[in-house]
């Protein structure tokens, strides 16, 4: 489950979230990876992402599918 926080300044968000991800490798491999993501939104008129920065933190060796 990821944690998200949110920063509100005026017209202004910061999000930060840290994110779980499964990555096919192929059609019988996975790996997982986890990241920390930093959103930045703006508006006046609805909010809009204007800016992304992901920052890599784990990524597991490939894991076999039981199927």
């Amino acid at each position: 489950m990821p944690l998200t926080t949110i920063e509100l300044d005026a017209d202004t968000a910061t999000v930060r979230a840290h994110d779980l991800a499964v990555y096919l490798l192929d059609d019988k491999t996975e790996a997982i990876a986890a990241a920390i993501h930093r959103y930045h939104a703006r508006t006046p008129h609805g909010w809009r992402f204007d800016h992304l920065e992901v920052t890599p933190v784990a990524l597991t060796e490939p894991l076999a599918r039981a199927l």
